[in-house]
């Protein structure tokens, strides 16, 4: 992906709204109303997005990388094609943004408080991510892969976890009854302690 120029934070509240192919680097959006606003091919280095608004906004094929999305507002904006690379989006509620060709990648996050109810997340990757205490209801993760992640306190309740991989994932604890499971890959160790919850015990 060949970025073409850089943009600064004047252009990003209020007066543009559309923008292609083209980096933010190192600029503070804290609380700012980003509404609405479209970014294709956009990159996002270093930025800081606490709190701000972004209700209605479309990501399309963009990167945010060693950003803070920490508390933004993001009701029904849009993640098409969207990856996050060494970025702390804590505390964002995904489920209030659009369904609708939902696609997103996690490397290295802090998506601790982040809720991802009534989604469609087949195949997506959250690598060596800190998830704690995230919520998962009903969320479709077929294939998905958390290795290497941490999970503390993460709820996963009635989702579709088929062959879903959690190698080298730790701290992570559900029930398998509320949750299809059938293929999903673990640990030996972690398996074991799934099982205890149902009184099964392993020599």
């Amino acid at each position: 992906m060949v970025h073409k120029k850089s943009v600064g934070n004047r252009h990003m509240e209020n007066d543009q709204h559309e923008f292609d192919d083209e980096v933010f680097e190192g600029h503070s959006f804290d609380s700012q109303n980003l509404k609405s606003n479209n970014y294709t091919d956009c990159l996002f280095d270093r930025c800081t997005f606490r709190g701000a608004d972004l209700s209605g906004a479309r990501f399309v094929d963009c990167q945010f990388r060693g950003c803070d999305l920490s508390n933004a507002i993001i009701v029904d904006a849009s993640w098409q094609g969207v990856s996050f690379v060494s970025t702390k989006a804590m505390g964002l509620d995904f489920s209030t943004s659009r369904s609708f060709l939902f696609s997103v990648s996690f490397k290295g996050c802090n998506l601790s408080y982040t809720v991802f109810s009534s989604l469609s997340l087949k195949g997506t990757a959250f690598h060596d991510c800190i998830i704690t205490e995230a919520y998962f209801e009903k969320s479709g993760l077929m294939n998905a892969s958390f290795r290497g992640s941490s999970l503390a306190g993460t709820l996963f309740t009635g989702c579709d976890l088929r062959n879903a991989n959690f190698t080298d994932a730790t701290q992570y604890s559900f029930l398998l009854h509320e949750n299809q499971v059938k293929g999903m890959k673990m640990d030996s160790a972690s398996g074991v302690a799934l099982l205890t919850a149902y009184g099964i015990k392993i020599d």
